[in-house]
């Protein structure tokens, strides 16, 4: 996609032919002292400090995105595992999980009783159709208005025609009442609790999907998937309840050896094979002022080059942070240039802004760096691999009290981090 982009094209990876398999393990890679090991999705990285996961916010666990304050937050992470899409809190109460809970069930509750009112409504109507079979002032009202229409498609017919007429409208108009009430009443049936056998559990079906939460490890999870075109609700019930079977809980920097995918605190054990997309945030406890996004996903048949949004974030208005940068002066774009993502060649571009000091800003830069690496296709071993890195502003956030550190110390712990990306090895 960057044909049209000069000298960009260099940096997109040439794959015609299909990579060596062993270099999904990065072979020449070695982990540096004092170094600490993550897992996400079925591969791994470094980090030089103590890494904090962004979360949900625990007060809304079906919201997208994820947290480490109001203020610092991002509404594009997100985990898919199979069919489904998964959720968890920071560290809370069991208070919160039974708020879940309430708040599923209240949900439905008040959704379920405006079902319930219009079958009622529906029912009324039609009790008022069938009155009208019996009643010669209203048939003789539905044939004036009959006899009335311009587009009337009875000229010159006879009053007992258009009786009949009237009567077989009056008859239609009942049954497609009916099946609409009938409709409805399957759709309040579809919204129920299930049991899934699972301690600290709970689960709802809302009409097509299907939504569950556990409570693990002081955090409360959220599984939701919904019905595929003409699937039956016990398939997807079934599909999704192996699922949950194979789920457990981790702790950070818990490496798992079997086959599976890592999200943040929680792993998917599975044979190897399965599809998923997942994107989180990150940042390490030595520099609370920058994120770093690490995104990983199994392609389909057409891998997604990441080349254009790299290129795009050299550039203020396709950079995905206009609000940051907002009356700002870019000092510097990072031009896009090839880098090592795992074993891999890469993507890396992105700016450094200065601060507008005749507008007040505080006299500190801030900076955004996008990588890419686009992966192979239908691949358990190349997935598609992004990188994003974000500084905050000493002032962004309450919790921040120093500068974020310079440019190039983010960005060579990007850069190392990039490096680092590499199949987790399972034992089978």
């Amino acid at each position: 996609m960057l044909a049209a982009c000069g000298k960009a094209t260099t940096a997109e990876p040439d794959q015609s032919t299909p990579p060596d398999p062993k270099l999904a393990g990065n072979p020449n890679y070695t982990t540096p002292v004092n170094y600490k090991t993550e897992c996400l999705g079925r591969h791994l990285f470094d980090v030089p400090a103590n890494l904090q996961w962004a979360m949900v916010d625990p007060k809304t666990p079906y919201d997208p995105g994820s947290q480490f304050t109001k203020n610092i937050a991002t509404q594009n992470d997100i985990w898919f595992y199979g069919r489904l899409q998964v959720n968890a809190t920071p560290p809370t109460t069991i208070k919160t999980f039974d708020a879940a809970k309430l708040d599923l069930r209240l949900g439905d509750k008040l959704f379920v009783d405006s079902l319930k009112k219009d079958v009622e409504t529906g029912k009324e109507m039609s009790q008022e159709f069938k009155t009208y079979l019996l009643n010669d002032s209203k048939i003789q009202q539905w044939r004036q208005n009959i006899q009335f229409d311009q587009s009337n498609p009875m000229p010159g017919a006879s009053d007992d025609d258009i009786k009949k007429a009237v009567i077989k409208n009056i008859m239609g108009a009942i049954a497609r009442n009916e099946e609409e009430i009938n409709k409805t009443k399957a759709s309040i049936a579809e919204f129920r609790e299930v049991d899934l056998k699972l301690p600290d559990s709970y689960a709802r079906t809302r009409g097509d999907n299907l939504v569950a939460y556990l409570w693990r490890d002081k955090r409360v999870w959220r599984f939701a998937t919904r019905k595929y075109e003409g699937e039956t609700y016990d398939h997807m019930a079934q599909e999704f309840m192996d699922t949950l079977r194979h789920f457990r809980p981790r702790t950070l920097y818990e490496i798992p050896t079997e086959p599976g995918v890592c999200v943040p605190y929680g792993f998917f054990s599975d044979d190897g094979h399965a599809w998923y997309q997942i994107q989180n945030t990150l940042r390490l406890a030595d520099a609370p002022n920058v994120t770093y996004t690490i995104g990983l996903g199994k392609n389909g048949d057409d891998p997604k080059p990441t080349g254009f949004d790299v290129w795009a974030a050299s550039f203020m208005q396709g950079s995905g942070a206009a609000g940051m940068i907002l009356n700002r002066q870019v000092t510097q774009r990072i031009k896009p240039r090839t880098i090592k993502i795992g074993a891999m060649q890469g993507i890396l571009g992105g700016f450094i802004i200065k601060p507008d000091l005749q507008k007040g800003d505080d006299q500190e830069q801030s900076y955004h760096l996008q990588a890419g690496y686009n992966g192979e296709a239908n691949s358990d071993f190349f997935p598609f691999v992004t990188l994003q890195m974000r500084s905050y502003t000493e002032g962004a956030d309450p919790s921040l009290t120093q500068p974020a550190p310079p440019f190039q110390q983010s960005e060579s712990r990007l850069l190392a981090l990039a490096k680092s990306v590499r199949l987790r090895p399972v034992v089978k």
